[in-house]
Protein backbone atom coordinates (compact mmCIF):
# COMPACT_ATOMS: atom_id res chain seq x y z
CA UNK A 1 0.00 0.00 0.00
CA UNK A 2 1.27 3.77 -0.85
CA UNK A 3 -0.64 7.40 -0.78
CA UNK A 4 -2.01 8.37 -3.86
CA UNK A 5 -2.80 11.89 -4.20
CA UNK A 6 -5.94 12.84 -6.79
CA UNK A 7 -4.91 16.15 -8.09
CA UNK A 8 -8.24 18.14 -9.33
CA UNK A 9 -8.78 21.41 -10.64
CA UNK A 10 -9.68 23.28 -7.19
CA UNK A 11 -7.95 20.55 -4.75
CA UNK A 12 -5.81 17.91 -4.12
CA UNK A 13 -7.59 14.25 -2.11
CA UNK A 14 -5.23 11.98 -0.91
CA UNK A 15 -5.90 7.72 -0.56
CA UNK A 16 -4.59 5.15 0.13
CA UNK A 17 -3.78 2.94 -3.17
CA UNK A 18 -2.46 -0.40 -3.33
CA UNK A 19 0.42 -1.02 -5.71
CA UNK A 20 -0.63 -3.78 -7.98
CA UNK A 21 -3.88 -2.26 -9.12
CA UNK A 22 -4.25 -0.92 -12.67
CA UNK A 23 -4.53 2.80 -13.29
CA UNK A 24 -7.05 3.78 -16.20
CA UNK A 25 -8.44 6.68 -17.81
CA UNK A 26 -11.93 5.08 -16.57
CA UNK A 27 -10.66 5.65 -13.23
CA UNK A 28 -9.12 8.72 -13.16
CA UNK A 29 -12.56 9.77 -15.12
CA UNK A 30 -15.01 7.71 -12.05
CA UNK A 31 -12.85 10.01 -9.77
CA UNK A 32 -12.89 13.34 -11.71
CA UNK A 33 -9.35 14.19 -11.06
CA UNK A 34 -6.59 15.60 -13.44
CA UNK A 35 -4.12 13.39 -12.95
CA UNK A 36 -2.93 10.67 -9.79
CA UNK A 37 0.40 11.22 -7.93
CA UNK A 38 2.18 8.41 -5.96
CA UNK A 39 5.61 7.67 -4.47
CA UNK A 40 6.70 4.38 -4.52
CA UNK A 41 10.29 2.68 -3.74
CA UNK A 42 12.83 2.86 -6.73
CA UNK A 43 12.96 -0.83 -7.01
CA UNK A 44 8.94 -1.11 -7.56
CA UNK A 45 9.53 1.32 -10.56
CA UNK A 46 9.22 -1.45 -13.16
CA UNK A 47 5.71 -2.88 -11.51
CA UNK A 48 3.95 0.73 -11.53
CA UNK A 49 4.73 0.91 -15.53
CA UNK A 50 3.33 -2.17 -15.95
CA UNK A 51 0.34 -1.03 -14.21
CA UNK A 52 -0.20 2.09 -16.58
CA UNK A 53 1.81 4.16 -14.59
CA UNK A 54 4.44 7.08 -15.80
CA UNK A 55 7.87 8.29 -14.18
CA UNK A 56 7.17 11.82 -13.35
CA UNK A 57 10.35 13.30 -14.93
CA UNK A 58 11.66 17.30 -14.48
CA UNK A 59 12.05 19.53 -17.32
CA UNK A 60 15.51 18.41 -18.09
CA UNK A 61 14.36 15.06 -18.19
CA UNK A 62 15.76 13.75 -14.88
CA UNK A 63 12.96 11.45 -13.12
CA UNK A 64 12.10 12.72 -9.62
CA UNK A 65 13.03 10.70 -6.83
CA UNK A 66 12.82 11.90 -2.52
CA UNK A 67 15.61 11.93 -0.56
CA UNK A 68 13.98 8.93 1.05
CA UNK A 69 14.74 6.86 -2.34
CA UNK A 70 10.81 7.03 -3.39
CA UNK A 71 10.07 7.74 -6.97
CA UNK A 72 7.07 9.73 -8.27
CA UNK A 73 4.98 8.35 -10.39
CA UNK A 74 1.82 9.74 -12.49
CA UNK A 75 -1.26 8.95 -14.48
CA UNK A 76 -1.89 10.46 -17.28
CA UNK A 77 1.91 11.11 -18.27
CA UNK A 78 2.77 14.65 -16.77
CA UNK A 79 4.76 17.06 -19.27
CA UNK A 80 6.56 19.86 -18.12
CA UNK A 81 6.94 22.44 -20.21
CA UNK A 82 9.61 25.57 -19.51
CA UNK A 83 7.82 28.85 -17.87
CA UNK A 84 7.07 31.02 -20.83
CA UNK A 85 8.00 34.37 -18.71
Amino acid sequence: MCVIRLVKLDSVEVYSWDTSRKVSKALLQKSKAVRFEVWVPKEEANNMIEKGWFPAKRSDGSEIISEKGNQLFTFPKRELKPFPF
